[in-house]
């Protein structure tokens, strides 16, 4: 088969690199995960801790933590499968200060829901798990929402 294009020169080829830059920004500023796969996954994710919040021993609510477990998996590797379709590569551990502060405060923020809502039912209030379990579950959908990519933007940052 024979080529029947030209060679390209440097300014061609410099506009064709900057084509697909704009265009991979433009994926990962725009990128939102389906709203489903959202649900699906703040759902679980809040099966978790709710199910944490009611154990005793080892009872049947352990189950439900191995389950949501296995559905959250399954929906954050649904979330990423997604992403590198489109070419995008989701920062899963953290790369800058900022996004290491950003993944400390969730996990101080999530670990200390989950805690409370265990430690407050043995104490006696016993919709602690299910008001754990809600607030879990909103702010790990809006921060899947929010954030995506698992990284916080920089102000001024034009992903280059």
């Amino acid at each position: 088969m024979k080529e029947t294009q030209e060679p390209l020169d440097n300014l061609d080829a410099a506009q064709a690199l900057e084509s697909i830059v704009t265009t991979q920004q433009q994926i990962t500023t725009n990128y939102r995960p389906p709203l489903l796969l959202t649900i699906f996954a703040s759902l679980s994710y809040a099966l978790i801790v709710f199910s944490w919040g009611m154990t005793e021993h080892e009872n049947l609510w352990a189950l439900g933590m191995y389950g949501g477990a296995i559905a959250l998996f399954i929906s954050l590797a649904l979330n990423i499968y997604t992403l590198r379709i489109m070419g995008v590569k989701p920062n899963i551990l953290p790369k800058n200060k900022t996004d290491i502060k950003f993944h400390i405060a969730q996990a101080a923020i999530f670990g200390m829901l989950i805690i409370a809502g265990r430690e407050i039912r043995l104490i006696g209030f016993e919709f602690a798990p299910h008001l754990a379990a809600v607030v879990s579950g909103i702010l790990f959908g809006y921060l899947l929402y929010k954030y995506p990519l698992g990284g916080m933007p920089v102000a001024g940052d034009k992903h280059e």
